[in-house]
C-alpha cells in the first residue's frame, strides 16, 4: 500500500466572481452607498511645516501616494498622512472615482486632527 493516509486536503475553490457587493467576502465589500457614508476623525501622521499655515475648519484635500493617504493644502503642501483601519477602504473608493477631504478640527503644536469625509 503507498503511503498517504491519513486526512485528505480539502481545497475551496471560488468561482463566483468578486462583485461591487463583495459577495466573495461576505457582503463587506464596497459599495455605492458605503463610499459616501465615509466619515471619521483622527490625527494626522507624520505632520509637517505646513501645519502652521492652518486654521480649524480648513479643508484638506486627500490623495493617494502609492497607497499611502496624504493630507495636503489648498496650496499644494503636504501637511501629514492619514492612517486609519479605513485607508483600504478609501483607497478602493478612490479608484472607483470619489473624493475624499479632511476637516480641520484642532491643531496644537503639531498634533491636528482631522475628520475625513467625501467631497
Amino acid at each position: 500500500m503507498k503511503g498517504g493516509g491519513g486526512r485528505k486536503r480539502y481545497v475551496k475553490k471560488y468561482t463566483d466572481p468578486i462583485t461591487e457587493g463583495g459577495s466573495l467576502y461576505g457582503n463587506q465589500g464596497v459599495t455605492t452607498d458605503s463610499c459616501k457614508t465615509i466619515a471619521f476623525s483622527v490625527r494626522l501622521q507624520k505632520p509637517t511645516t505646513a501645519l502652521r499655515t492652518l486654521l480649524p475648519g480648513d479643508e484638506l484635500r486627500i490623495r493617494n501616494v502609492k497607497g499611502e493617504l496624504q493630507a495636503v493644502s489648498a496650496s499644494g503642501e503636504l501637511c501629514g498622512s492619514i492612517v486609519s483601519t479605513k485607508n483600504a477602504k478609501i483607497i478602493e473608493c478612490m479608484t472607483k472615482g470619489y473624493s475624499y477631504k479632511a476637516v480641520v478640527n484642532s491643531i496644537s503644536g503639531s498634533n491636528c486632527n482631522v475628520t475625513v469625509q467625501i467631497v
